[in-house]
């Protein structure tokens, strides 16, 4: 591997290779976007894992699979999403101009959208933030718990 030094900065051919070849494969297969109040990135495959396995091992970030269609997700939320599009961004064609506009949008929106204090909710019991809505961990799990026996019925 051969690395060679530009104007103060180290390049390495290998790496930039790396690099343009992940932009490439989030235009072909990723997408971009801000879900509540989180910037998050997801590539999918449904052959070729090998693109996601890399990318995870560098970036980080979390792999699912849909049981349904055997498509593999990897997600990138938060500052890790941020991390991974500013290193590829410079090589994006196709999504260039949207992930600039949903930095841009998350950079002036990075705050937590529901905040809250933490302490006891009105029936007693610890609360907590579910789905951007304060409610009770207890009866929120209780009245899960209780549909799914409904609907196993």
């Amino acid at each position: 591997m051969s690395v060679t030094k530009i104007v103060g900065a180290t390049f390495d051919p290998a790496e930039t290779a790396e690099l343009a070849y992940t932009a490439g494969f989030f235009d072909g297969e990723g997408c971009v976007g801000t879900y509540s109040g989180k910037l998050m990135a997801i590539m999918s495959q449904k052959t070729v894992l090998t693109p996601l396995i890399r990318a995870k091992a560098r970036w980080g970030g979390s792999m699912y699979t849909d049981k349904r269609t055997a498509v593999v997700s990897l997600r990138f939320t938060g500052r890790f999403a941020l991390a991974f599009i500013r290193a590829i961004r410079p090589w994006l064609l196709v999504k260039q101009a949207m992930v600039d506009e949903e930095i841009s949008r998350w950079g002036t929106h990075h705050w937590r959208p529901y905040s809250f204090t933490p302490g006891i909710a009105a029936c007693g019991h610890r609360k907590s933030l579910y789905g951007g809505s304060l409610r009770c961990v207890s009866c929120t799990q209780k009245r899960t718990r209780q549909r799914r026996e409904a609907m196993r019925a």
